[in-house]
């Protein structure tokens, strides 16, 4: 239908555009769940198929080319040095057109709910498009109205967000103090960097909190040596080039988080501070885990290990 809504007399123009609306009828279809499961859109992707879907398609045929002359070795040799530039090119046009700041629309929020409307929001503008009764059309405006209603509600909530978030990354520290949109970051080297850890680990969690934008500092954040003071609560971060030692009063805490395998005890941590949960996040060996675990116990305190129960949530929001 799309193909069809448009006559063009040019054979050549035909085609392109033949190939043009074949692309924008896959994207169309696909989006939604793309901005679920991977939460951008490619704002290029009519530029990009325009040259990668005809390069694709002879690759495609110069490889069952190669298979069939496989007992050619001179031909096949040939064959196989002009696919190989082909794909390089294919390649070569992808990363150039990605290599544009605008060319991907990224961190995206989307959960199951908004992935079913958008989906049904396609579905009743292609019906009203080929069929044109009014019905379809006023059901995709409930659609956009409960979409935008969907995503105000989603704003206000980001607005009052505050969280202590310890990820469960194996071997390293990794801790987001989050307010509104913004999540300020104490760990590895490695997970600062964009790349695949911080893509694995890091970006899901932060698009689903709507917290992708970087801080150097928070309004509601303040520290003194291995105290933070977040919205009220005061959390103690614990390895071992910072320890507390005895006090004869102890020093109320509201979190304690142990990383690097900090050489303490419970017993040790208790006789300078009072904290109402101890977390140990993945960074520490899990035979040290082990035995914090069981001194927790013996003291009745409250533990939380990031490797075995998964990332610790603080929610500090205003209700």
């Amino acid at each position: 239908p799309l193909y069809r809504s448009v006559y063009i007399r040019n054979t050549l123009l035909r085609k392109i555009w033949q190939m043009l609306s074949v692309t924008i009828a896959a994207q169309v279809a696909a989006f939604p769940i793309c901005m679920y499961y991977f939460h951008q859109f490619p704002n290029m992707f009519l530029f990009t198929n325009l040259l990668v879907i005809p390069l694709s398609t002879v690759i495609l045929f110069g490889e069952i080319l190669l298979i069939v002359l496989a007992g050619w070795s001179a031909a096949a040799v040939l064959l196989g040095k002009a696919l190989t530039n082909l794909l390089n090119a294919m390649n070569g046009l992808i990363l150039y057109f990605s290599s544009f700041r605008f060319s991907v629309w990224d961190n995206i929020y989307a959960n199951m709910y908004s992935t079913w409307l958008l989906y049904a929001l396609v579905i009743l503008i292609c019906a009203w498009l080929l069929q044109k009764k009014p019905l379809y059309f006023k059901a995709a405006l409930c659609c956009v109205l409960v979409l935008a209603m969907f995503y105000t509600n989603a704003s206000i909530q980001v607005s009052k967000q505050k969280k202590l978030v310890v990820y469960n990354v194996s071997r390293q520290r990794a801790i987001d103090f989050i307010e509104q949109d913004r999540h300020f970051f104490i760990g590895g080297e490695a997970l600062k960097q964009e790349g695949l850890l911080q893509n694995f680990h890091l970006k899901p969690a932060r698009i689903a909190m709507q917290a992708t934008s970087e801080a150097k500092q928070l309004r509601s954040l303040h520290q003194q040596d291995a105290l933070w003071n977040f919205a009220g609560k005061r959390i103690l971060l614990l390895d071992s080039s910072w320890l507390p030692a005895p006090a004869a009063q102890l020093t109320l805490v509201d979190v304690v988080v142990l990383s690097y395998n900090a050489p303490i005890s419970i017993t040790q941590l208790t006789s300078a501070v009072k904290p109402a949960v101890v977390v140990f996040d993945a960074s520490n060996n899990l035979w040290k885990i082990e035995d914090w675990e069981k001194e927790c116990e013996q003291l009745h305190l409250r533990c939380h290990s990031a490797a075995k129960d998964g990332a610790f949530v603080l929610n500090l929001s205003a209700r």
